[in-house]
Order: structure tokens, then sequence, then C-alpha cells
């Protein structure tokens, strides 16, 4: 085992903190435990329910994709009545 395996080793068991929620540091430690397939969506999940992060995202893309067609229907008018 060389010295960088023995690094990526040490990183990959180090705990992660993430910081999204300034006020309530989220820190993820591995285990050496059975864990299911979705464990490290978990958190991920828990976010979006609890801010409703992804519908907000589909909102702001829906409305961008609307005034981009709309724009785009006002320049074909414009270009059509010309």
């Amino acid at each position: 085992m060389n010295s960088q395996t023995v690094t990526n080793a040490m990183a990959a068991s180090a705990p992660r903190l993430f910081d999204f929620l300034p006020h309530l540091p989220v820190v993820v430690e591995p285990t050496a435990g059975q864990l299911s397939s979705d464990a490290g969506l978990l958190p991920i999940r828990q976010f979006d329910q609890r801010w409703n992060y992804t519908a907000r995202v589909v909102a702001c893309v829906l409305v961008a994709l609307g005034t981009a067609l709309l724009c785009a229907a006002y320049l074909f008018a414009a270009t059509v009545a010309l």
C-alpha cells in the first residue's frame, strides 16, 4: 500500500461536514455497519422535503422557459410584421 492509498483511505473515513444549513451543521461519519442502498440520499431527500428545493427550482425553470418562449414569440411576430 503506497502513501497515496493510505491518504485516500484516511480521507474516505474522515467525517464530512455539509454547510447548506449554516446554523445547523450536518456531519456524516462513515461506518462499517450495513447500510441501505439509498443511505447517501437520505440527507438530500430530507433537505429537499424541508425546503421544497426541487419544486422551487422547477418553478424557476418554468418561469424562465415561459419568458423565453414569450420573447421568441414576440420577436417572431415582429419579424413577420415587417
